[in-house]
């Protein structure tokens, strides 16, 4: 039975997870509505009812709460941030990862 308000859609999206306790994984997004997400991600350590951070590869940051957890990944619901919380710097993993991907772009010959 379906007890979601709002319709999903198929998405693959990288996304960056990180728990409270400091925890960052790498992810990829599966699903997604206006009420949450389910992520592909791998990790004994991401419990239900946690907070997480959810970085997108356009730097949105969201946030939200474990809902479920399977040996393939997580179900995640949204909670609401303030406009403070939406903006806020980006890891540094995902910095790390532009600056390789734009000097990999700048070395390409047209």
């Amino acid at each position: 039975m379906e007890h979601r308000c709002s319709e999903r859609k198929e998405v693959l999206l990288d996304v960056v997870v990180r728990n409270r306790q400091g925890l960052t994984l790498q992810g990829q997004a599966q699903n997604l509505s206006s009420e949450g997400m389910y992520i592909e991600v791998v990790s004994p350590d991401i419990r239900k009812g946690g907070m997480l951070d959810i970085e997108l590869a356009d730097e949105c940051c969201l946030r939200g709460w474990v809902a479920h957890t399977g040996d393939n990944g997580i179900g995640v619901l949204f909670v609401l941030l303030s406009s403070a919380e939406m903006v806020r710097p980006i890891s540094p993993w995902r910095k790390e990862k532009r600056r390789e991907e734009a000097e990999h772009n700048s070395g390409i010959m047209i």
